[in-house]
């Protein structure tokens, strides 16, 4: 149905034309991501991922060791 302002759109059930459209999964936790939803590219990778998924890819592809270094410049 076209938009054209008339009431039978405008107070016409939700159907195909209320659903954003899916244009990727997200590469950490597999979900849709639909038009208009705010994400990042992580080009080192070539992966995008929602807003709040940034970090933990980030953390998982980037992030070999953490913890305390040592005078000899060790991590353990």
């Amino acid at each position: 149905m076209i938009n054209d302002g008339t009431p039978e759109y405008r107070f016409a059930p939700p159907g195909p034309r209320d659903e954003p459209k899916v244009v990727g999964e997200c590469a950490w936790c597999g979900g849709a991501i639909y038009e208009g939803d705010e994400v990042a590219y992580v080009s080192e990778v070539e992966k995008i991922v929602h807003e709040e998924c940034e970090v933990p890819l980030l953390q998982r592809e980037f992030v070999v060791t953490r913890g305390i270094i040592g005078a000899d410049g060790v991590v353990e």
